[in-house]
């Protein structure tokens, strides 16, 4: 009997050698990509909380309005984001291979910047729809969203060409 119960005991100890192992190996994993990725970092931060920020305006504004949580929404969101942060991980991935770190940096910022563009209208549009009598918003999201140029004849037959 004393025997078996070393026997179970060593076995014990080997499966948590190799759990330990396995969760290091793991950690070790994600710490890698995790310092490769230091410098999109701060994109990937910035477009976190605008996309945080645009969330929270919509669901705010959609309970105002008296709608429900759509979950469907709320998942075409995440996966949104997630294809923000997929696409500057895999830019910084090529651009870091093809030796241009400092190049593909300015892209990936032009490109965080018209993402966190388009959720500031988005999240302008949202706070128009809290607040309907602030004339402060509904001016920040006329002049931000260019509307002001569909004024003009030539503007708006090229937007509408471009839409078709």
């Amino acid at each position: 009997m004393n025997r078996m119960v070393r026997f179970i005991d060593k076995i014990a100890d080997n499966a948590q050698s190799v759990i330990s192992a396995i969760i290091y190996t793991i950690s070790g994993w994600i710490t890698a990509v995790y310092i490769y990725f230091a410098p999109v970092q701060v994109l990937w931060l910035c477009i976190a909380v605008a996309w945080g920020a645009n969330f929270l305006a919509g669901y705010i504004a959609g309970m105002r309005e008296g709608e429900s949580f759509d979950k469907c929404k709320a998942k075409d969101t995440g996966i949104e984001v997630m294809c923000y942060l997929f696409i500057v991980s895999l830019l910084y991935f090529i651009g870091e291979r093809m030796g241009d770190k400092d190049l593909i940096l300015k892209g990936l910022n032009i490109i965080t910047w018209a993402f966190i563009y388009f959720y500031a209208i988005n999240i302008l549009k949202n706070l128009c729809r809290i607040v309907p009598k602030s004339k402060g918003l509904k001016y920040c999201k006329y002049v931000i969203s260019l509307e002001f140029f569909r004024a003009f004849p030539s503007l708006k037959k090229f937007d509408d060409e471009t839409i078709a």
